[in-house]
């Protein structure tokens, strides 16, 4: 019994120990995400100038602002006869007298005022951009990066309710190799550029989740230059990078 009891142990030791020393290299994945940008561009309709040309008056800075009755003849556009006192006069019936003298005959005017959309300055502000010169148009934008998923050393543990941990660090091999790092720099060879680490600077926890620091070998075209990264790892997701001075 204490053989078969001693064995048992020994297959589980074995067990455990092969789920640690080979299980914890985590799964590497290729992943996309979706962005909403704005992209910003020259108005089209006032050419940047951030005003256009004032419709409400046609661009001649006055509206219509009412028609105006002479008060002289209240709209008849004619007078009253002036007699002499020793003169006599014999109106026809079709006589309506002499033209008003205030309105000459023109009773009835048009007034105009300022325009109010404009103020008389011919120009208003621009209504497809809001007077910025500039619009912005909404596009999608699709971005690749490079994730890690569980082990199998995380899934083993499931057994026992250790629930991994969602920011964990990320894998890092012998030398201070961290393979995310470099499935995700090769999301970013095309032609004529490309890049490689060859030095690692080591991992550590920074604001912006886990720095891996790093000295590339970038080429572009003909030219070969060393450059300073760090990658920002969060959430087992490499989420950027930035230029770092190398020592």
């Amino acid at each position: 019994m204490k053989g078969i009891a001693g064995l048992f142990l020994v297959a589980v030791i074995l067990t455990i120990g092969y789920f640690w020393y080979f299980g914890r290299a985590q799964p590497l994945a290729v992943v996309e995400h979706e962005m909403q940008t704005n992209t910003t561009s020259t108005c089209d309709a006032c050419m940047g100038s951030k005003s256009s040309r004032c419709m409400g008056c046609g661009e001649n800075g006055e509206v219509k602002a009412g028609i105006v009755i002479c008060p002289s003849c209240r709209g008849t556009g004619h007078g009253e006869w002036q007699m002499k006192p020793a003169g006599t006069i014999r109106r026809m019936p079709s006589d309506r007298g002499p033209l008003c003298p205030a309105c000459r005959g023109i009773p009835r005017r048009e007034t105009m005022q300022p325009c109010p959309q404009c103020a008389g300055t011919l120009k208003v502000r621009c209504p497809k951009c809001s007077g910025r010169g500039t619009v912005s148009t909404p596009r999608k934008v699709v971005f690749r990066t490079v994730q890690s998923r569980t082990s199998l050393w995380e899934r083993f543990l499931w057994w026992f309710f250790v629930m991994p941990d969602s920011d964990c660090a990320p894998q890092v091999d012998s030398g201070g190799r961290v393979p995310m790092v470099e499935s995700y720099l090769s999301l970013f060879h095309r032609e004529g550029v490309s890049g490689r680490v060859i030095k690692w600077g080591g991992t550590t926890r920074g604001a912006k989740g886990w720095e891996v620091r790093t000295l590339l070998r970038v080429t572009r075209g003909n030219v070969t230059t060393d450059e300073g990264r760090v990658f920002f790892v969060k959430n087992r997701e490499v989420s950027g990078a930035a230029p770092i001075e190398w020592p």
